[in-house]
């Protein structure tokens, strides 16, 4: 997963960071600053991953939560991926990558 993300890092690629697990915020807040991605603290719109390029409806939202561009992330990074399932639905309906983190700890634990 690591070797997969670097690629689009080094090509200045766009993320799009789903976190679904308090847990992981600090992590989050440091990758957002270190790659300037997208996160999902900030954005919360359904549909944004198949109606990226289109609806003037969707593009003047975005405006609002200053994401300027109308063009699709090269990766969506899920943490805690079980709880966000329509986001994965959504980014393989786009044939966006995925790179998901899994909490293995069971729930009583």
């Amino acid at each position: 997963a690591c070797h997969f993300i670097g690629s689009p890092i080094r090509q200045k690629g766009r993320f799009f960071f789903v976190n679904t697990n308090s847990l992981f915020d600090e992590i989050m807040e440091q990758m957002a600053t270190r790659i300037g991605c997208i996160n999902d603290d900030k954005w919360r719109i359904g549909g944004f991953l198949t109606n990226c390029s289109s609806p003037k409806k969707i593009r003047s939202r975005k405006k609002k939560i200053n994401f300027g561009s109308n063009q699709q992330p090269d990766c969506v990074v899920i943490m805690d991926a079980d709880r966000k399932s329509s986001v994965i639905l959504e980014a393989d309906r786009s044939q966006i990558p995925i790179v998901s983190s899994v909490d293995s700890i069971p729930l009583g634990s």
